[in-house]
C-alpha cells in the first residue's frame, strides 16, 4: 500500500502531466484542477473530464476555466465573508473600547463626586458651598454629555453590525447559488435533499425527486460555442425556478444535469410537474443572440422517483437516475418515473 507522500506524489505527476498534454498553463489553480481529478475525489468532476479525454479532444483553457468556477472555486465568497467578519470584529472592538472608556469615564466622576460631597458636608462659607455647587453641576453635564455621546456610539455600532449580519447572510446565500444559472448549486441540493429525506421519514409525509439532462447539450456548445451553451443552462435553470413552488428545491446539479426536490409531493404529481416543464422548455425557441439566428429547439430528459421509507439521499438520487437513464436510452425528451416498465429493463445507471 501506498502512504501519503507517495500517493502525493503520483497526483502530483499525473497532473502535471495532463496540463503539459493539454497545453493548459501550469496556473496553481488548474494544477488544483487536475490533482484533485488525478486523486478521484470529486466523482462529478472526473466524469464531465473523462467524457471530454474520451471524445479525443483535449480540454481547452475555456474548458477547464469553466470546470475550475463550478468545482473548485469559491474564493470571492471567502474573500468577501472574511471581509465582512473583518468589519464585525472590528465593531466589536470599537464597542469594547468605547464601553471601557464610558467605565473609565463613569468611575472617575463617582471617585470627583465622592470628594465634592465630601467636600460640601465640611463647609459652612457660602461662597465655597456655591462654588463647590457649580464644579458638581459642571461634572454632572460633562457625564450626561458623556453618556449621550455614549449612546449614539452603540446605537451606530448595533445598526453597523446589522447591516454587516445583513451581508453575511446575502454572502451565505450567494454561496449555495450557481453563479451562471441563479438557481441552487450541488452544496445547496445536498443539504437541502438531506433534510427532506430526514422530514419525510419522521413525518410520512411525501417526497419526490426529479433528475434533469439537457439532450443533446455538447452540441450548443460544439457548434455554436460555450456562451450559446450557457444561454441553454440559463433558459433551463430560469424555467425550472418559474415552474416550481416557494418549497421546492431547482438546483444545477453539475453540468448540464439539473434537480428538482419536491417535498409534500407524490410520484404522480411530480411526474405532471416535470411534464410541464418539458412541455414549457420544449416550446421555445432558442436564438443565437449576436445574429438572432434561430438555433433550434431545446429539449430534456428526466427521471423521477419518490422516497421510500429507509431511503437516504443517495439511494433517492440513484433510483431517479435511473429513471433519466431509461428516458435517454428510450429516445430522450421524455418524463420517467420508477414506476414505468422501462425503468425496469436498466441494469445500471452509466
Amino acid at each position: 500500500m501506498q502512504n501519503n507522500d507517495e500517493l502525493i506524489e503520483k497526483y502530483s505527476k499525473r497532473a502535471i502531466g495532463i496540463l503539459k498534454r493539454s497545453g493548459i498553463p501550469a496556473y496553481p489553480k488548474f494544477y488544483d484542477l487536475f490533482y484533485t481529478y488525478a486523486s478521484g475525489t470529486n466523482f462529478e468532476l472526473n466524469r464531465k473530464l473523462n467524457e471530454k479525454f474520451a471524445s479525443g479532444i483535449c480540454p481547452d483553457l475555456q474548458f477547464v476555466e469553466a470546470l475550475y468556477s463550478e468545482f473548485l472555486s469559491s474564493k470571492g465568497v471567502e474573500d468577501r465573508l472574511s471581509a465582512v467578519t473583518d468589519e464585525i470584529l472590528g465593531t466589536i472592538a470599537k464597542v469594547h473600547t468605547t464601553i471601557d472608556s464610558a467605565k473609565s469615564n463613569s468611575d472617575n466622576y463617582s471617585e470627583m463626586l465622592d470628594n465634592v460631597i465630601g467636600d460640601l458636608s465640611e463647609q459652612s462659607d457660602q461662597k465655597a458651598i456655591s462654588q463647590l455647587t457649580i464644579k458638581l453641576i459642571k461634572m454632572t453635564k460633562e457625564m450626561q454629555h458623556a453618556n449621550e455621546k455614549l449612546k449614539d456610539e452603540l446605537a451606530t455600532a448595533k445598526s453597523n453590525i446589522s447591516s454587516l449580519k445583513d451581508e453575511v447572510d446575502q454572502v451565505r446565500q450567494e454561496a449555495l447559488r450557481d453563479p451562471l444559472t441563479k438557481i441552487d448549486n450541488r452544496k445547496s441540493f445536498d443539504r437541502f435533499l438531506a433534510n427532506a429525506v430526514t422530514n419525510a421519514e419522521e413525518s410520512g409525509e411525501p417526497l419526490s425527486l426529479v433528475m434533469i439532462d439537457i439532450d443533446h447539450f455538447k452540441k450548443f456548445n460544439d457548434l455554436w460555442g460555450h456562451q450559446t451553451g450557457d444561454q441553454v443552462l440559463r433558459l433551463v435553470g430560469s424555467t425550472l425556478r418559474s415552474g416550481t413552488r416557494e418549497s421546492d428545491l431547482a438546483a444545477r446539479y453539475g453540468g448540464e444535469e439539473f434537480a428538482l426536490v419536491l417535498p409534500d409531493t407524490n410520484l404522480e404529481h411530480a411526474i405532471k410537474v416535470a411534464e410541464k416543464i418539458r412541455n414549457i422548455i420544449k416550446d421555445r425557441k432558442l436564438y443565437k443572440r449576436s445574429t438572432n439566428e434561430n438555433l433550434g429547439r431545446i429539449t430534456i430528459s428526466a427521471g423521477v422517483a419518490t422516497f421510500r421509507s429507509g431511503d437516504s439521499s443517495e439511494s433517492l438520487v440513484e433510483r431517479a437516475d435511473r429513471c433519466l437513464y431509461a428516458a435517454k436510452h428510450n429516445g430522450r425528451n421524455r418524463v420517467i418515473g420508477e414506476d414505468n416498465p422501462l425503468v425496469k429493463k436498466i441494469k445500471k445507471v452509466a
